[in-house]
């Protein structure tokens, strides 16, 4: 038993994947980001893969956290967030977790 992913492999976790609204979610808030995110503190819970939450840290969000309940998925959400931040750039290793 498990979440069949788009590869035809299944994992136990849907958070492996990258959630559907994801991608919609995150383009609404880069057309609303000023209004909704300017020196605010974000928290994304079940974040996954981390899209949305890593959106808001790039759109001026002023702390970002994203949880995630599955150990997997955790470990590809650090990934990402490195590969996305890892420019050695103190200011964003304090303001996203």
């Amino acid at each position: 038993a498990g979440f069949k992913l788009d590869s035809n492999e299944t994992a136990k976790s849907t958070g492996v994947t990258l959630w559907h609204g994801s991608t919609p979610l995150a383009k609404y808030i880069m057309m609303n980001s000023t209004e909704y995110l300017k020196d605010r503190n974000v928290l994304e819970l079940g974040a996954g893969l981390g899209l949305v939450g890593i959106v808001a840290h790039c759109l001026g969000a002023k702390q970002t956290v994203l949880t995630d309940g599955d150990t997997n998925t955790l470990k590809k959400m650090r990934e990402n967030v490195k590969h996305n931040f890892d420019n050695g750039d103190e200011d964003t290793k304090n303001t996203i977790s």
